[in-house]
């Protein structure tokens, strides 16, 4: 082979070994990486109102308000959207603790509008803003067939007449299972979660950072702060939304997060869910609810494959298997049996090999048994205030 041939042929596979290192590791990768968190740093007074935010083919907008100086009048910063209409109004008691992200604005348009002074004006600083896409970062898929078996819980994208509908006691066990977008640096990913009582979030520990973040580093703080759940993500304008206040507890060896959210809109609270104590069984009916890829509620029906997965590099006796088609935003998804209790909450998909050769077709879950376990050995208080 002429030299510059083989220089060449040399490059191009270089390359083509690079892409499908990256694809590779994108599959592994345990975060869903959903939109852009981008800072702008900029003031807002009455001299520059209304403000507008534009970010091209977003399928929604937030923003980051602070409140840098106050004044003794009665104002008003509304939230608008691309046609105008005022969607959220923020007061004096909104900015308690100085920071506040604004309610999700559907399409690529936000508009901060001040109002209520005359002569003088508070002075607001807008940090950042987050805009959702329409598409997810590197979607994989841990279903068991060529299609996807999972559907909208409401069934608002089913088209099929002759489909059977979802039972009002399964789309009861909805009503508390969370999308949640978190925030670090410029970048934000999605997992999903479930609302165990109100004010009390369980999901899993890997949805609470991003590479190059080591483990031990996730739900810091910042991470938790800027971490907002909507257990109103199910297809129409309604948010009902949390935002997150403190880890109360976790552990990486169990891939679970509990944590306390504050409600930052919406009325009434979630009632408790019901926490299994019986043992689970192979083949068991479950249910799994979950936000794929970012999308509004979805429900996969399916069956549990493995009382024990054995093989794994979490601790031992947690994981159990089961066949529910998932994706990567199913991470924190609530598993619930026929009873209606929650048995555990999904945190993995199908195994893959150093080189994501496909070792099987099996999905994990953390049993719910395991998680109330280890939080009463560690923090007796904490289990008898929100678990027992």
């Amino acid at each position: 082979m002429p030299y510059r041939l083989f220089v060449l042929f040399c490059v191009l596979n270089s390359v083509s070994l690079s892409a499908e290192h990256s694809a590779c590791e994108a599959q592994k990768s345990s975060q869903t990486e959903v939109g852009e968190r981008v800072s702008l740093g900029r003031s807002l007074t009455t001299d520059n109102n209304p403000f507008p935010i534009f970010h091209p083919d977003a399928k929604y907008l937030r923003a980051l308000v602070r409140l840098v100086t106050d004044e003794p009048c009665n104002w008003a910063l509304y939230v608008r959207d691309s046609a105008f209409r005022p969607v959220q109004v923020l007061r004096k008691a909104d900015f308690a603790d100085g920071l506040r992200w604004t309610e999700r604005i559907a399409g690529d348009h936000l508009v901060l509008d001040l109002h209520g002074c005359v002569g003088t004006s508070p002075r607001f600083k807008i940090d950042s803003y987050v805009e959702m896409p329409l598409a997810a970062k590197n979607p994989y898929y841990s279903k068991q067939d060529d299609i996807p078996t999972w559907h909208d819980l409401y069934q608002s994208d089913i088209k099929d007449r002759n489909a059977e509908p979802v039972p009002s006691a399964v789309k009861q066990l909805g009503d508390n299972v969370a999308f949640l977008m978190m925030t670090h640096d410029r970048r934000s990913w999605v997992c999903s979660g479930v609302m165990l009582r109100a004010g009390v979030l369980l999901t899993n520990w890997h949805c609470g950072g991003i590479e190059p973040l080591g483990s031990d580093q996730y739900w810091r703080n910042d991470i938790v702060h800027d971490t907002i759940a909507d257990i109103s993500w199910d297809g129409d304008l309604v948010s009902r939304e949390y935002e997150g206040v403190r880890l109360l507890a976790g552990d990486p060896s169990l891939d679970y997060a509990l944590l306390q959210m504050r409600q930052l809109n919406g009325s009434g609270e979630v009632s408790p869910v019901t926490l299994s104590k019986s043992d689970i069984e192979s083949n068991q009916r479950i249910y799994l609810i979950h936000h794929v890829e970012g999308m509004p509620k979805q429900l996969s029906e399916c069956h549990v494959t493995a009382k024990v997965i054995k093989d794994t590099r979490y601790a031992k006796n947690v994981e159990f298997g089961h066949n529910c088609d998932s994706e990567k935003g199913s991470s924190g998804g609530a598993l619930f049996d026929d009873h209606g209790e929650l048995i555990g909450i999904h945190h993995a998909g199908f195994s893959l090999s150093s080189d994501c050769t496909q070792l099987d077709k099996e999905n994990k879950a953390i049993r719910i048994k395991a998680i109330v376990e280890d939080i009463e050995h560690k923090d007796s208080t904490l289990y008898e205030k929100y678990l027992k």
